[in-house]
């Protein structure tokens, strides 16, 4: 994607975020006027915005507290699978 290109679907991308989601739909067929590529890509953008935003909410641990899990701080947790995660290694 050419960069004023990028720069025009982050620009939207963002103003669209501030938007009540109601008023989304029409600030986009506007704000695109006939651009159907222009306004799938910022579209695309918020579709995984969406689905990202319980990525890494809670914490790991607190996570596999709530999953029955007990674990000290100093217990690694290699192996684990905390929701659809497999910890591979201690890091730091």
């Amino acid at each position: 994607m050419q960069q004023e290109r990028w720069r025009r679907v982050d620009e939207i991308f963002h103003s669209v975020l501030k938007l009540d989601l109601e008023k989304r739909a029409a600030f986009l067929e506007q704000t695109c006027s006939g651009d159907s590529d222009l306004r799938l890509e910022v579209e695309r953008l918020l579709i995984h915005h969406n689905e990202s935003d319980s990525f890494l909410e809670e914490p790991a641990l607190e996570l596999a507290a709530h999953m029955g899990r007990t674990h000290t701080k100093h217990e690694a947790m290699e192996g684990e699978i905390v929701s659809h995660y497999r910890v591979g290694a201690r890091l730091g």
